[in-house]
């Protein structure tokens, strides 16, 4: 196994290479022969160590989000559709093929029923894109898109299975990700003190308000808090720190006024309080008379400034910046035909299960528009407006496609029930990511998170720490991780 230092090192030459043109955007064009550059540039080092390339591409689409996996390959007067993440992760997978070549090293695979799973998905994808060439009144750039979020992407799983295959790689990642999360604290910080938070305008908001963080940074942090806190909780004489700047992770999600990931993060912290609980409740007290007792001590010396100081102009400001927050919170009160972002997806899902009825086998495939009528509004929308990515893909796959995707995740399910009875080495692990995996999916319900790469892309990471944990025990902690297990595997 490569040393990880040097692991590093070539991460961070590989990122500098890949941030410079992104970065220069912001204050002037930038050709595309200099993007081009940053590529080669960068792919010298993803070709030494592949491991960089998986380490790029996540911190890149952490920090930076669609300026980094939405920006289009401009040549001429033309723009496609070919993505600086999708090249990282092209060069990713050339690296492992070079260096398995150069080390004359030869990959023993066993499928898996998640690998086979997830292939066949791909494949009945790949088919909808085909057909959608044959069949009329296609966007054939939506259904390509669609093809990419479903099944490209995908092989990020494949990366993480064939590359992260050891103990050490695996934390190594882990902890790629914490850093990577724990800088938006960053933004957050940024967002208040600017009264706006950066790249907010992306995601405006149905009602009167300020986002204080982004939508894409707000649903990152409540991947990182659910992976932290039980990886915390297991090393709470050190975590003072690392959860303090949680706490900052809290606030950030909370001023993001994204009411979705409120819920779907309330829900997955939920599950790992009873799985902890359930398994250490002394150490679960201790843990939140430690870190708990100071985020009241925090608040109750705000609320007191706040009583003792009411006129203070600092006071009033708070109040005003706070007033958004207060309203989306109300909002869980009122009635569903009040809010317009809930009554355009109350509208947008009686138009999807009209056609789910009209084509309940095969869907209507990708890339198909239809007429909204919301009163004397009218709008052409495509699938993926339905900010509920199941329902999209219930809609465009039927129930053909839409089973192999409920197999994937019955196999999931199944995997973690597995990891969480038996795995007790990686137990911390398996129940941050597995309340990852509740989030992302409870989020998908109410955006679209697989028809988008900067979120879609995280499923797939999840399931390839999924499958990792299943298939490495302690007792191979130092060896490969896809091994024959006859537990787990499809032979």
């Amino acid at each position: 196994m490569p040393n990880n230092k040097n692991v590093y090192l070539n991460t961070a030459f590989a990122i500098l290479f890949l941030a410079s043109p992104i970065l220069a955007s912001f204050f002037t064009p930038v050709p595309t022969f200099l993007y081009l550059l940053s590529f080669f540039g960068a792919a010298f080092f993803i070709f030494k160590y592949p491991e960089s390339g998986l380490y790029s591409a996540i911190f890149l689409t952490v920090i930076f989000a669609h300026h980094f996996t939405l920006q289009s390959l401009a040549i001429g007067s033309e723009s496609y559709k070919i993505y600086p993440l999708d090249i990282v992760l092209i060069l990713t997978s050339f690296s492992f093929i070079f260096n398995q070549a150069r080390n004359r090293k030869e990959t023993k695979f066993n499928f898996c029923f998640l690998d086979l799973s997830i292939i066949f998905f791909a494949l009945i994808v790949l088919i909808y894109f085909l057909a959608s060439f044959y069949t009329s009144g296609v966007d054939l750039a939506i259904s390509f898109s669609a093809f990419k979020n479903y099944s490209f992407y995908a092989f990020t799983y494949f990366l993480i299975t064939f590359i992260i295959t050891q103990k050490k790689q695996f934390s190594d990642f882990i902890s790629v990700f914490q850093f990577t999360t724990f800088l938006l604290v960053g933004f957050v910080i940024a967002g208040l003190i600017r009264g706006e938070g950066i790249w907010t305008e992306y995601n405006p908001l149905s009602t009167e308000g300020t986002r204080y963080l982004s939508f894409p940074h707000s649903f990152y942090l409540s991947l990182a808090i659910c992976l932290n806190i039980p990886l915390f909780f297991y090393s709470v004489k050190s975590a003072i720190i690392p959860m303090s700047l949680v706490w900052v992770q809290f606030v950030g999600i909370l001023s993001s006024l994204m009411r979705h990931i409120w819920i779907s993060l309330s829900v997955g912290l939920f599950y790992i309080w009873f799985t902890l609980y359930k398994k250490e409740k002394e150490r679960w007290q201790y843990f939140i008379r430690k870190n708990g007792g100071a985020f009241l001590m925090l608040a109750s010396i705000a609320l007191l400034v706040f009583w003792l100081f009411p006129f203070w102009e600092g006071t009033s400001e708070v109040k005003t910046k706070s007033e958004p927050l207060i309203n989306r919170v109300l909002s869980f009160l009122e009635s569903p035909r009040e809010d317009p972002s809930v009554n355009w997806r109350l509208a947008v899902w009686e138009l999807a299960q009209k056609n789910f009825i009209a084509n309940p086998w095969l869907g209507i495939g990708f890339g198909q528009s239809m007429l909204l009528v919301i009163g004397d509004y009218r709008e052409i929308i495509f699938t993926r407006d339905f900010h509920n990515s199941i329902l999209v893909l219930l809609i465009n796959m039927g129930l053909l496609g839409f089973g192999f995707f409920c197999l994937i995740n019955g196999v999931v399910i199944y995997y973690l029930y597995k990891i969480l009875k038996e795995q007790q080495e990686y137990f911390p692990y398996s129940v941050g990511i597995t309340g990852m995996y509740i989030v992302f999916l409870l989020s998908s319900l109410w955006q679209p998170y697989f028809e988008t790469n900067f979120t879609g892309i995280f499923f797939w990471v999840i399931l390839g720490l999924i499958r990792f944990i299943a298939f490495c025990h302690p007792e191979r902690s130092e060896g490969s991780c896809m091994r024959k297990d006859s537990s787990l595997r499809s032979e």
